[in-house]
C-alpha cells in the first residue's frame, strides 16, 4: 500500500476582485476630495456648482457634495464594469473606452452653465479628471482582457469527456 501525494500547483494569490474595486472605488473618492482641498486651502477658492436655469444662482460646493458624487459615479462605474465583463468578449478594453466616454460626457457639466469663474470651472474638471484617472484602471484591473466563450470551453475539454459546458440556446 502506497501513500502518494499527489498536489496541485497552488495559483499565485491575487487580491479578491471586491476587494480591488473597493479601493478604487474608495481611491477615487479621496482623489475628488484631495482637489477639493487644494483648490480651497491651497488656492483660497471657494468653489461653487454653475447655475443652469436662467434664473438660478451658482450653489456654494460643500466637501460632503464631492464625496457624494463620487461615491456615486464610482459605485455607477463599478456597476457597469462588473455587467461588462459578464456580457461582452473583450471586458477590460470595452470598459476603458466606455468609462473615457463617460468622463468626456461628465465635462460637461463644469464647462457648462453659468456664474463661475473659469478658475472654478478648471478645478471641478479637475476633479472629475482625478475620479477618472483613479477609477479606470483600477477597474480595469480587475476585468480579464478577454472572456472565453463556451465554444472555447468545450474545444479545452480532453478527449473522450462528455461534460459540456451550459450554453443558453438563442429565443
Amino acid at each position: 500500500m502506497s501513500t502518494e501525494t499527489h498536489t496541485q500547483p497552488v495559483p499565485a494569490s491575487r487580491p479578491h476582485t471586491s476587494a480591488v474595486r473597493a479601493a478604487g472605488t474608495a481611491a477615487a473618492v479621496g482623489a475628488a476630495v484631495t482637489v477639493w482641498l487644494l483648490a480651497r486651502f491651497g488656492a483660497g477658492m471657494t468653489l461653487r456648482q454653475p447655475a443652469f436655469s436662467a434664473t438660478g444662482r451658482p450653489a456654494h460646493l460643500a466637501i460632503v457634495l464631492v464625496v457624494a458624487a463620487a461615491t456615486v459615479a464610482s459605485l455607477a462605474g463599478w456597476g457597469v464594469g462588473s455587467l461588462i465583463g459578464r456580457t461582452t468578449r473583450r471586458p477590460r478594453a470595452t470598459w476603458v473606452i466606455i468609462a473615457t466616454a463617460a468622463t468626456v460626457v461628465s465635462l460637461s457639466m463644469p464647462f457648462s452653465g453659468h456664474g463661475i469663474t473659469v478658475t472654478e470651472r478648471v478645478a471641478l474638471a479637475c476633479m472629475h479628471l482625478a475620479v477618472a484617472a483613479v477609477l479606470i484602471p483600477a477597474l480595469a484591473a480587475t476585468l480579464p482582457a478577454q472572456r472565453r466563450s463556451a465554444r472555447t470551453d468545450a474545444a479545452r475539454l480532453p478527449a473522450g469527456d462528455t461534460t459540456q459546458p451550459a450554453v443558453r440556446s438563442p429565443r
